[in-house]
């Protein structure tokens, strides 16, 4: 508790001082030479809270001078400001997502199931390296030869982890195929039109970094845009591209020449340099794995490296307590003349 007037605290004990001074100087009405004949009788119960009243109108005293003080209750509150980010997940659903993928566990797992639950992980969190993404706009774009949008951007992550697990890949010969850069395109325009939807006032679309998490594990062999010039878009409107590759790392060849056999290093392929190209072009990074513990990695580095930005401002909001000790000192003051004039009245 704080107090507005902290110096009319001293009135206090002023005032006790006085209150004392004068109920010692109360004299008695009548007075008598002895008092030993009554000795023996008991006291009433009227005769043993005559004091009360004194004692209401002492402290009915003691509130208005507390009250005067200026009583104040301080809360302290913290606000805490969260800026999150706006991040595009792009699937790949082809029909080359079927193939087996290593886990490093006993079950089996196809490189599309293994995505999917990698996936749900990065967007919730689990209890161990991913600490999900609870202040962000997250939306998903599925592509084999079309590239569709799944999920728009969205803060309701329950439902875009519920269409994550419902997620199947393309079966169909006349839709298979990889258009990875009109997917990079389509996401680019879905994150420049929250710029748009800023202006109108919309909550939470006002959103500085921008994402696009673009997981493959082929070639752009289809579609209207190039890679590179869906890169270039993103570039321009200041979102960056993480690329990740479920092509796998590129494996040594031997070779047999006579008698010697040489071991030639096999350098990245083409596709892999233009996923490079477009990691490296928008400030982001470009992975290649081929196992499900290499995709966990990714996807916590890719984590730890999208913060959302959190501000903590405190302050501290005072209630004023002046009506309490006031509306007390009244009760106070009202209960001693009401017991005054009738069961605790005194003569004369």
């Amino acid at each position: 508790m704080n107090f507005l007037h902290p110096a009319m605290l001293w009135t206090i004990p002023v005032g006790i001082a006085i209150l004392l001074f004068c109920w010692r100087r109360n004299e008695p009405a009548v007075a008598f030479s002895s008092l030993d004949l009554l000795q023996d009788f008991s006291k009433s119960l009227r005769l043993r809270w005559r004091q009360f009243p004194e004692l209401l109108r002492a402290l009915a005293v003691l509130a208005l001078l507390v009250a005067s003080a200026g009583p104040q209750l301080a809360t302290t509150r913290e606000q805490r400001t969260r800026q999150g980010i706006a991040i595009e997940l792009l699937v790949d659903i082809s029909s080359s997502m079927d193939m087996t993928m290593a886990s490093g566990k006993d079950q089996s797992l196809t490189r599309f199931e293994a995505v999917k639950q990698v996936l749900a992980k990065f967007i919730s969190g689990d209890a161990e390296d991913l600490s999900g993404r609870p202040e962000d706009l997250l939306g998903l774009i599925t592509f084999a030869r079309y590239a569709d949008t799944a999920c728009p951007l969205t803060p309701a992550h329950d439902a875009l982890v519920d269409i994550v697990h419902h997620l199947e890949i393309e079966d169909r010969p006349n839709e298979d195929g990889t258009a990875y850069g009109d997917a990079v395109a389509l996401a680019a325009a879905r994150l420049k039109h929250l710029d748009q939807i800023a202006a109108t006032g919309a909550p939470g679309a006002n959103v500085e970094s921008r994402v696009i998490v673009l997981l493959t594990d082929g070639e752009n062999n289809c579609g209207r845009h190039l890679p590179l010039e869906a890169t270039a878009l993103a570039r321009d409107w200041g979102i960056r591209i993480y690329v990740i590759s479920l092509a796998g790392a590129q494996f040594s060849e031997k070779v047999k020449h006579g008698d010697a056999t040489f071991t030639v290093e096999e350098g990245p392929s083409e596709a892999e340099q233009i996923l490079t190209r477009m990691a490296s072009e928008t400030g982001g990074i470009f992975r290649s794995v081929d196992s499900l513990d290499a995709l966990e990695a990714v996807y916590t580095e890719i984590d730890a490296l999208e913060k959302s930005e959190i501000s903590t401002a405190g302050y501290s909001s005072f209630d004023p307590l002046f009506w309490p000790f006031a509306l007390f000192a009244l009760l106070a003051v009202c209960g001693e003349s009401a017991l005054s004039a009738t069961v605790l009245r005194k003569a004369p």
